[in-house]
């Protein structure tokens, strides 16, 4: 046991990790590079926009439609990055630099659950092998930005002293990170909430409230000024996509809805049936229906010269969602909730046990059914499982077992440990209403891992002081 301790601890051997680290994120970096994501196109000419005092996709129309489904986060930081070099290697490059410094403040993050030298090698060990993290930096996508962000609160939520100054850089960077990703807006209400029972720290937590709470204006003003509507959220977004997850767990898979955003329910072996083949089926025709009724109710909001403009989107670019105006946009909105929290009161319990699964489904990547019975060969199946079971098993299983160890333990919510236990959480659930995207969770992947090096660290150490002892 002396010699496995004195490896594990030596730095040659951390350093091997290092570079392991660095070699898997740049071989995932290459594939997410080499790969198409949807959404690149239209973030790219977001930040396009921005250079002319606009903000939408479609800001070269003669006709200005301001965005309704996006915050400016993440297409400012890519303007930002085109000021410098207007190419998408060198946005990606710089966001896989922002990756390894998400790795340097992660390890911070553990130093300060524990100093045990064991600790950082079985968290190297575990980044190395969790290649869909880096994966991100290779697409222009928000996910990337978005992880560092989320690292760097923690690293300020739980290593820095919790005095004036320090609140205000929290709740600056919570404003970032909701720029970047409105999803996070909850959390500092919810993080606030918990530490008002804490006299001590209650100020601390208030302050940074406040300035995240004042920075929700700025993006209010601009929703109000462009479509009359003063709220820190896009405009549309939630109810697309929470009638789409409802949906999507009772139509046939592989099915692409033609009324929305053009998505596809997927052919995933991970999950469970929900409805009957033949009431799938029979769903699509009540789908469809649907949808026909909610754009006839809402055909009214629409111009001729909308038209126009609508149907050169289509022609132009398909490859960018379409943008519509702020009253045919509001009206969509509010239909699609109605009609989802109809389905939810006809449903409960099949909608609840669906959420169950989207609850621990966020976690983890699926598996293709149709890609994996027509596989034949080993690289194939090998691509398929590796980020299946990384996931599945560093991730959502990770989680699991840090919440036991929170509850065996009896760790307090309010220690280092169970502010990163309460942040996992917090990513599936305020998700849980919509459609399946594990990239939604992947910002808090390294805090999960971060509990799982620390469980692992002293459980390793016990067993090896157990071991030296007889």
């Amino acid at each position: 046991m002396q010699f496995i301790y004195k490896i594990i601890t030596s730095k040659k051997f951390i350093r091997v990790l290092v570079l392991l680290n660095i070699f898997t994120a740049f071989i995932s970096f290459y594939l997410a590079d080499k790969s198409v994501f949807m959404d690149s196109k239209s973030y790219w000419a977001m930040a396009e926009s921005i250079g002319y005092g606009k903000f939408s996709a479609w800001y070269q129309l003669p006709t200005y439609y301001p965005d309704t489904l996006r915050t400016m986060g993440y297409p400012v930081f890519v303007f930002f990055c085109r000021q410098l070099f207007d190419n998408e290697l060198f946005v990606k490059i710089i966001q896989l630099a922002f990756y390894f410094y998400s790795l340097f403040l992660a390890l911070k993050i553990l130093a300060k659950l524990t100093n045990n030298v064991f600790a950082k090698p079985i968290f190297l060990a575990l980044t190395a092998i969790s290649i869909q993290i880096p994966y991100y930096a290779g697409y222009i996508s928000s996910d990337s930005i978005n992880i560092f962000f989320v690292t760097l609160y923690l690293y300020y939520l739980l290593c820095k002293p919790q005095n004036t100054v320090y609140a205000l850089v929290l709740g600056l960077i919570g404003a970032a990170i909701f720029q970047i990703r409105p999803a996070f807006l909850l959390f500092p209400f919810a993080l606030t909430f918990l530490y008002l029972f804490r006299k001590q720290q209650r100020y601390y937590f208030v302050v940074h409230l406040l300035v995240f709470v004042l920075s929700l204006i700025s993006f209010s003003v601009w929703n109000y000024q462009n479509h009359g509507v003063f709220k820190p959220t896009p405009l549309e977004g939630g109810g697309g996509v929470a009638h789409l997850s409802y949906w999507s767990m009772v139509l046939p898979q592989g099915y692409t809805e033609q009324h929305y955003w053009q998505n596809t329910t997927g052919y995933d072996l991970t999950q469970p049936s929900f409805a009957s083949d033949e009431e799938r089926e029979k769903n699509v025709e009540k789908f469809n229906q649907e949808w026909f009724t909610i754009k006839k109710d809402i055909s009214k909001y629409l111009t001729s010269k909308d038209s126009i403009d609508l149907a050169t989107m289509q022609a132009t670019n398909p490859a960018i969602f379409l943008v519509y105006n702020s009253q045919y946009t509001q009206a969509r909105e509010k239909l699609l909730w109605k009609y989802t929290l109809q389905h939810i009161k006809e449903n409960p319990t099949r909608y609840l046990m669906s959420r169950v699964y989207i609850f621990c489904r966020l976690y983890f990547t699926g598996i293709n059914v149709q890609e994996w019975q027509t596989c034949n060969t080993v690289a194939g199946y090998v691509k398929m499982l590796y980020p299946f079971l990384v996931t599945f098993i560093f991730i959502f299983l990770g989680l699991l077992v840090s919440l036991s160890y929170f509850l065996y333990k009896k760790i307090s919510l309010f220690s280092p440990f169970g502010n990163l236990l309460f942040i996992s959480f917090y990513y599936s659930a305020c998700h849980v209403a919509f459609t399946i995207q594990s990239r939604y969770t992947v910002p808090i992947h390294l805090a999960i891992l971060i509990l799982l090096a620390y469980i692992a660290t002293e459980l390793f150490s016990k067993y090896i002081g157990n071991s030296q002892k007889s």
